[in-house]
């Protein structure tokens, strides 16, 4: 699911599902009303999966979200672990710079499903396809001024080798902003 305009978003919703977010959405609505420059979420999911561990911070299935932001030329970061946020870090600007110098390409993109084949029966079209319930689910939002983007896809949709959209999906920009966005976060590992 790929969802982008060219303002800010209006209403209250987020793009983040409530009942698995709550503080992802609530420490980005923070940052956004503590006007920063430049935004990015990456939220990470694991449908399928659950923690054995009942603390406070856990949700029914493991969510974790990693914030970078500009504001005043410096650059921050920040962790939520479920419903627990972490403090915030200095960060290096590779995230930023990136999204700075590639945003207007990564506007017009968006992640393709598995599909396996797609022929045309008459007036009809059979698509053979993939979808996958238990796997990791990424989600990116970055905003920059009035102006963001949205994806939502799943670990299937990158490794599927048999997928006719596999090297389409590895060509695109916001593909590689995901590799660096992991790049980055092996310090909070």
């Amino acid at each position: 699911m790929t969802f982008s305009t060219n303002q800010k978003p209006t209403k209250k919703k987020s793009v983040f599902r409530f009942d698995v977010q709550k503080k992802t959405r609530k420490t980005l609505d923070k940052l956004l009303r503590n006007g920063v420059d430049t935004i990015l979420v990456y939220s990470v999911s694991h449908p399928g999966s659950s923690l054995i561990v009942n603390d406070s911070c856990s949700n029914s299935y493991p969510v974790d979200s990693y914030f970078f932001w500009r504001k005043g030329g410096l650059n921050y970061v920040k962790t939520v672990s479920g419903q627990c946020e972490g403090g915030q870090l200095s960060a290096n600007d590779k995230v930023t710079e990136f999204i700075l110098d590639n945003f207007q390409k990564m506007t017009g993109e968006f992640f393709m499903n598995v599909i396996y084949s797609a022929v045309a029966n008459g007036d009809n079209l059979q698509i053979k396809s993939s979808m996958v319930d238990h796997e990791p689910k990424y989600e990116i939002f970055f905003q920059l001024g009035d102006k963001f983007k949205y994806f939502r896809f799943t670990d299937n949709e990158l490794t599927n080798k048999e997928s006719l959209f596999y090297d389409y999906n590895h060509d695109l920009t916001s593909y590689k902003l995901f590799e660096l966005i992991k790049t980055e976060i092996k310090i909070f590992d």
